[in-house]
């Protein structure tokens, strides 16, 4: 049986050249999965707190990753300065 303790789940998917190349050439290999599970967690974050309704508008680009960012940054009291 396989130790569970060892297990590592990995997430799968799909992208166009143009994103790959885009990723390749501007996120150094070594912290792509850092930089991918950080923003998966601010996701998740927010939709425990305000619902799926979170997912559709991110979906339809109705809410962006810069908006995002100051909103967490509002969030944690602090001033955005873009």
């Amino acid at each position: 049986m396989t130790d569970l303790t060892k297990y590592v789940p990995r997430l799968s998917i799909a992208v166009s050249a143009n994103l790959q190349k885009r990723m390749q050439d501007k996120i150094p290999w070594g912290i792509r999965s850092q930089l991918i599970t950080t923003l998966l967690e601010e996701v998740l974050d927010m939709i425990d707190a305000n619902g799926d309704i979170v997912i559709a508008l991110i979906i339809r680009k109705k809410l962006k990753a810069k908006e995002i960012l100051n909103m967490q940054e509002i969030d944690k009291g602090g001033s955005s300065d873009g």
